[in-house]
């Protein structure tokens, strides 16, 4: 299988203009610019699992061929593997850089350490610091040889949200991301779980809402496919936790009979809070002269409601009901909901025209 993969995907990088003298004239020309493109281009070959070679010689050599000749056709390859011992002495020895990701045991470790002639501050890195993939990102030993030089360092290689999520296999997070997947594609899915969960991971959130529902007596297998289905209806409506992916005013619109300008809404949680605030306050100020006044908005609770507005002696009764048809229906339900309002002035006229009350 590493051979057959070998040749389909780098059965050219190992061309050089050299060979030409083997390619017949009348094609010649052709294979010259082909040859010297090849290259002079810097190519890599990643093998994975590598200890899956280790009952299969013929593999192994051919591979140990190309780390020797590799520099000369400007070729890189890399081998991934759990053990030390699963790459071999020629690789190891031939290798420039070497990526310590962890060890498994006090063993393993301490071959590490000898193979490598690390110094104290090295070691105590492979023993104690290489915890593994963590929020944060995966810790790891950068070992190089360069010329005479040799280089130890310890890093951490940190992703954004979107590769994350792109490259998680947690259950959890696969079984709500492949949910997205079906219904808003690839890149549509990635962007929103990234806004969501920055972290790269809900599991938090599903573990507090599957304890929540286990006390209700369910099984759990039941409950957690229920709580991922819930969390994905969430984030491809745009409600619940999804209400952060909701656009927001990016426009200034005209205002309803007076032809003023609204500002765009901030992105910022806070200052969007203190906008609906000042809003709110200016809808009760504006009442008062007798305009009117429709603003499609997205608040956070009725916490933020102004009190003693001018011109409304209930400012919860004024965010409530609609001033041009007295309707109710479809304002704030209770006092910690977030979801869409209308903020309404009275209409001078009383009249309902362009009324956005449900």
């Amino acid at each position: 299988m590493y051979l057959l993969a070998r040749h389909i995907v780098a059965r050219n990088f190992f061309l050089h203009p050299e060979y030409l003298a083997f390619v017949p004239d009348r094609v010649a020309g052709y294979h010259r610019k082909r040859f010297t493109e090849v290259y002079e281009t810097v190519k890599r070959v990643d093998y994975d699992e590598w200890h899956r070679t280790q009952g299969s010689p013929l593999v192994r050599a051919q591979a140990e061929l190309d780390v020797r000749e590799g520099r000369k056709h400007n070729v890189q390859l890399g081998f991934a593997s759990q053990r030390l011992s699963d790459m071999g002495d020629g690789i190891i020895a031939q290798s420039t850089g070497r990526f310590v990701l962890g060890a498994d045991d006090r063993r393993e470790y301490h071959e590490i350490i000898e193979r490598f002639g690390l110094t104290e501050a090295s070691a105590k890195i492979v023993r104690h610091r290489l915890t593994g993939p963590r929020r944060d990102g995966a810790p790891f030993l950068a070992i190089f040889r360069a010329e005479q030089a040799h280089y130890e360092q310890f890093l951490v290689n940190s992703l954004g949200p979107v590769e994350l999520w792109a490259l998680s296999t947690t259950p959890g997070d696969t079984s709500l991301r492949n949910r997205l997947y079906e219904k808003v594609g690839f890149s549509e899915s990635l962007r929103r779980l990234s806004k969501v969960f920055p972290n790269g991971s809900a599991m938090d959130e599903i573990e507090r809402r599957t304890k929540a529902r286990l006390r209700t007596g369910d099984a759990v297998d039941r409950v957690e496919a229920g709580v991922v289905d819930e969390l994905a209806r969430e984030l491809i409506e745009g409600h619940g936790l999804g209400l952060v992916l909701r656009p927001y005013e990016s426009t200034p619109r005209r205002r309803l009979g007076v032809g003023r300008r609204v500002a765009p809404a901030p992105r910022n949680a806070k200052l969007r809070q203190q906008q609906v605030h000042d809003e709110i306050l200016a809808c009760s100020q504006r009442a008062a002269l007798g305009e009117r006044d429709a603003r499609l908005i997205d608040h956070p609770g009725l916490n933020l409601l102004p009190t003693g507005g001018r011109g409304a002696t209930d400012d919860r009764a004024f965010w409530q009901q609609c001033c041009r048809c007295a309707s109710s229906n479809g304002f704030c339900a209770h006092a910690d909901a977030r979801r869409e309002s209308l903020v309404w002035g009275p209409a001078a006229d009383g009249s309902t025209e362009n009324c956005m009350a449900p």
